[in-house]
């Protein structure tokens, strides 16, 4: 009898893909692992104990077994860290739109333990904050550049901005950026034209 190996990490599941009848095929960014494609075998079923906690925008803690052509998650059990954001319509879609970037722009799973606590830290601030819906677009916008600097396309006026006032993601900073979100949106736009991804 074979046996196999059962990695155990916590990841951020970005993305969910129904596949056959009961089955869905995830994009979960995981600190050890890096991005992962992973098979939940069904988890659409009501009697799954998968379902509970690998919905889009759930943080969890899972279990993966290697597969020949992609991670299968044995099991998963939601935290209680970024419970917020998919209670707030705006800032659910934001988080969404956010997602799909870091998706187009993240190459397989290249561990970034870095990338992973910064983007962390990201979310949490969209998470925590009481931010009205002009402040969540000053958020997407902050978010996304942030993403395209760490995975090295970012630059422009919107690095000469970071770099005065680096990237703390507490309230004072966020309200001092503000101003400049048009600023951050050209260069991020920029960065996906020259990228060609």
């Amino acid at each position: 009898m074979m046996s196999y190996a059962i990695y155990r990490t916590s990841g951020l599941v970005l993305r969910t893909r129904d596949s056959g009848e009961s089955d869905r095929i995830l994009w979960i960014l995981t600190r050890e692992l890096g991005l992962i494609l992973a098979a939940a075998k069904g988890i659409r079923e009501l009697k799954s104990k998968l379902r509970y906690g690998l919905q889009e925008h759930d943080f969890s803690d899972c279990e993966f077994i290697r597969g020949k052509e992609m991670w299968r998650i044995t099991n998963a059990e939601k935290t209680v860290f970024l419970r917020n954001i998919p209670k707030n319509q705006h800032k659910s879609a934001a988080f969404s739109r956010v997602g799909t970037l870091l998706l187009r722009f993240l190459a397989g799973e290249a561990r970034d333990a870095a990338f992973f606590d910064h983007f962390l830290r990201i979310a949490s601030f969209l998470d925590e904050e009481d931010l009205h819906t002009d402040e969540i677009a000053v958020w997407e916008g902050l978010a996304a550049f942030a993403i395209v600097r760490d995975l090295g396309y970012g630059g422009g006026e919107s690095a000469k901005i970071i770099d005065k006032s680096g990237m703390s993601w507490d309230r004072l900073w966020f309200d001092r950026l503000s101003g400049s979100r048009k600023v951050f949106v050209q260069d991020v736009n920029k960065a996906i034209r020259e990228s060609h991804l």
